[in-house]
């Protein structure tokens, strides 16, 4: 898929001693269900540490994450907690714990929820490759015929406040079509750049071990039912989770707890372990699967891959956000009434259309109203798409019925 040639150009163009190339990347299309492939990039393997930016949203609400470790609760023989429903101490919807999310995945019209994602951008999600596929070494073909990020999950119900997003694409490492698993980490593109309000977590990468001691680490996730015995384990399916401590058990290619009791559930695979000052937010280790709780480290290689991919790769989905501000639909993931109303005008909305996925028209309205409240309870759960036209202007917007 990549000539020797470009990767030998691409060192010999970096001019630096410790020039690498980052990680070949395979992305899929979910509208055009095709597979694409994002060439390396050059990077200083000698840097020992690095990190993309965070931010906290135009929602504001910053929650004060404790830079302490815990003393109750513990995972025994070790200082990292045992996971509470985040709701318990903190609002959903501030900041960080809104940036977490889940996934709802849709496949022959059947809705399932399941497995974390965390927003890295303004329009990226990291997660792993193993909440996409059900066995990513030996079958490639994607779960879903269409994903949608809902962040602020809880109680087994999308957030009313919180917009979501579908999902465009998803990239990750180019060894899993080669049947190998370099890295489980990908990230995933949305359609609407929701984290302009929710704001997201910088992803980073250390080295050196060093780095980790003493530094406390906070987890949010979404555990289902307990893959284990112990009454400890099992947590209301759908609920969001949060713990929090210091890590330990390091190794080459990932750091976890070292505690008999830290176990991981379903759900939990693509979660982060968030690192924060107060100032800066940033995760460097990825849940890989249940039913362990190593957390992959995030590696030079892959960092550049993604870091290449957020900051060259956002092609249409920002343009189409400017130019749907016009039209606003709440609440968005949705369950009875859908709301329509012109945001940017006194112009009425002429027009309305709702199809499928596929392209099936099963709404039309011609409302001539700048607001209107849309009944859509009796649509089956999944992903819609409304078209609106005002002034001749036509708009189209997706939407989920739960």
């Amino acid at each position: 898929m990549k000539s020797t040639g470009l990767m030998i150009l691409a060192l010999f163009a970096y001019g630096i001693t410790g020039a690498q190339l980052s990680d070949s990347l395979v992305s899929y299309d979910f509208n055009t269900q095709l597979y694409d492939t994002v060439l390396p990039v050059t990077f200083d393997e000698t840097l020992l540490f690095d990190y993309t930016g965070s931010s906290s949203g135009s929602l504001g609400n910053v929650a004060t994450l404790s830079l302490t470790p815990p003393i109750d609760s513990l995972f025994i023989g070790s200082d990292f907690g045992w996971p509470q429903a985040t709701h318990n101490s903190f609002s959903m919807e501030d900041y960080p714990m809104r940036t977490v999310a889940t996934m709802a995945y849709y496949k022959n019209d059947t809705l399932t929820y399941g497995n974390t994602y965390t927003m890295v951008s303004n329009s990226f999600a990291l997660g792993t490759i193993n909440t996409l596929y059900s066995n990513p070494l030996s079958n490639l073909e994607i779960r879903a015929d269409s994903m949608f990020l809902l962040p602020a999950f809880d109680d087994s119900l999308p957030n009313p406040v919180l917009s979501g997003s579908r999902v465009s694409k998803v990239y990750f490492d180019i060894d899993v079509m080669r049947g190998q698993l370099g890295t489980s980490a990908c990230l995933i593109k949305l359609e609407d750049p929701i984290g302009v309000d929710l704001g997201w977590i910088g992803m980073a990468y250390a080295k050196d071990d060093s780095y980790y001691s003493g530094k406390v680490f906070h987890k949010f996730s979404y555990p289902v039912y307990s893959c284990y015995t112990d009454s400890l384990m099992s947590y209301m399916d759908g609920e969001q989770m949060y713990n929090y401590g210091l890590v330990s058990n390091f190794s080459s290619n990932q750091i976890g707890v070292a505690s008999v009791e830290a176990l991981g559930n379903l759900g939990q695979s693509g979660s982060s372990m968030i690192y924060t000052d107060l100032g800066d937010y940033y995760t460097l280790l990825i849940h890989k699967f249940c039913g362990g709780y190593g957390h992959e480290r995030i590696k030079a290689s892959i960092f550049y891959s993604f870091k290449n991919v957020m900051d060259n790769h956002l092609g249409t989905p920002e343009v189409l956000r400017s130019e749907s501000k016009a039209v606003k639909l709440f609440p968005n993931p949705c369950s009875t009434v859908l709301t329509v109303i012109n945001n940017e005008s006194n112009a009425p909305i002429d027009k309305i259309v709702i199809q499928t996925v596929t392209g099936q028209v099963i709404m039309h309205f011609e409302p001539n109203m700048k607001r209107i409240n849309l009944n859509v309870s009796t649509l089956s759960q999944g992903v819609y798409l409304m078209t609106t036209e005002i002034d001749n202007k036509q708009i189209s917007k997706r939407f989920v019925v739960y």
